[in-house]
């Protein structure tokens, strides 16, 4: 995952309202005869990247024998499902239960594909649970919390910066400074081009992206005067940075490049980019983003991959018990012990942090202050935005560029989400 992560547009069909007679799961073909008899033992299709496939395998024998069900594991691409299924759920192709991230909640969910879970709210924190939730209902069952953060070289810094300012004072060491480009320096890199990364600055300043806690589309609040505050202090570092970080197409790879080999002192990424940092050699350390120049803190983008059921699944209710199964304290400790990633229950976060485990304590402290990125469906038009950020890169006036780009967001959003 390098940096952006959009919502990715869904196909809606008109199938999608039809009733599915037959999804993934069923009862095993032994015991289902031409009548429709229900004898036998029943199946539920849990369909995951491959990478999840060893904890799965290690968990499902429990819930299968205190279910009387087969669960079959089914590795796909987590994109490649969600695209596949206004299609597959209709033909009865699809997964009962599926991964996702939580900002396609409200594509799926508004074009009928996603059922409402129940969940013991006491499970998870309630930054999850407001990521998870759409119109008052709940549509998955939070498996997975990451957020960007700080990256820095161990070798050049002892300590983690704790402010922006520090960061400031760091670009003006000469054995930072870029030597194609006077003036310039790769002290601090960060793709301030990509939306994702730059909400941390423009939220902390109080840009908002939705009126009412983001779940109003009606009013964007990212051209208000926080938003500008944090626009103008992206153009002090698009000021500073080389050149090249300006590229929508480099800039990442430019980043880690430096990072890499020690001639950037500190960086912001996503944890999905810790094993590239560490294979490199790098003596990494991890925390949270600094403070901004007046004190505010940065708000992320938080995002969270959960466990949803598919509106097209016969068996809901013993979907609904694998979600919660899948969550709970002694398999949130499973996942993370396997794939090294973070269900957000509270005794899960309360092991981690027991630990010795730098990034994934870094990871709950700074999901702790995210902001969920919202899942309504007009959140795919807000992307957009990042046309301000490439306007101000150019030393364009950043309240200029966000009233603009505010009204091209408003405009794709009537354009594409109007009834």
């Amino acid at each position: 995952m390098k940096g952006m992560k959009k919502a990715l547009s869904l196909v809606t069909v008109g199938a999608v309202a039809l009733t599915a007679t037959a999804c993934g799961s069923s009862t095993a073909d032994s015991g289902t005869d031409s009548g429709g008899s229900t004898e036998g033992t029943k199946k539920l299709v849990v369909s995951a990247e491959a990478s999840y496939k060893d904890f799965l395998e290690d968990i499902k024998g429990d819930f299968e024998a205190e279910h009387n069900v087969t669960i079959e594991i089914q590795e796909k691409g987590m994109f490649d499902m969600l695209d596949a299924l206004a299609l597959d759920g209709p033909a009865g192709l699809a997964p009962d239960v599926f991964i996702m991230p939580h900002d396609r909640i409200g594509s799926l969910a508004a074009t009928g594909m996603l059922s409402p879970v129940t969940l013991d709210e006491s499970a998870y924190t309630d930054v999850a649970l407001q990521a998870a939730t759409y119109e008052g209902k709940t549509y998955i069952a939070p498996a997975a919390i990451e957020a960007v953060m700080l990256f820095y070289n161990k070798d050049l810094l002892p300590e983690a910066p704790t402010s922006f300012e520090e960061l400031e004072a760091l670009a003006q060491d000469d054995k930072y400074a870029f030597t194609n480009e006077a003036g310039r320096s790769t002290a601090f890199l960060a793709k301030l081009v990509d939306f994702y990364v730059a909400y941390g600055i423009v939220g902390g300043y109080g840009g908002n992206v939705f009126g009412d806690n983001n779940t109003n589309p009606e009013e964007i609040g990212l051209n208000n005067a926080g938003g500008v505050k944090g626009l103008e202090y992206i153009q002090k570092w698009d000021n500073i940075m080389p050149v090249g970080m300006q590229d929508e197409q480099s800039s990442y790879d430019f980043m880690m490049q430096y990072f890499n080999e020690g001639k950037t002192a500190a960086i912001i990424n996503g944890p999905w980019a810790a094993n590239d940092v560490k294979e490199a050699g790098v003596n990494v350390g991890f925390a949270p983003l600094p403070t901004l120049p007046g004190g505010d803190t940065p708000t992320p983008f938080g995002g969270v991959k959960g466990w949803g059921i598919s509106s097209f699944s016969t068996e809901q209710e013993l979907a609904n018990e694998w979600v919660n199964y899948v969550t709970n304290e002694a398999n949130g400790n499973k996942f993370f012990e396997f794939n090294q990633e973070i269900t957000p229950n509270p005794a899960v976060l309360e092991a981690i942090q027991a630990t010795d485990n730098e990034l994934a304590k870094t990871v709950i402290e700074q999901f702790a202050v995210a902001v969920p990125t919202p899942n309504i469906p007009e959140m795919a038009e807000v992307w957009e935005f990042k046309a301000a950020l490439f306007d101000v890169a150019q030393g364009k006036n950043a309240q200029e560029s966000a009233d603009k780009a505010v009204q091209l967001v408003k405009d794709n959003i009537t354009a594409k989400h109007s009834n």
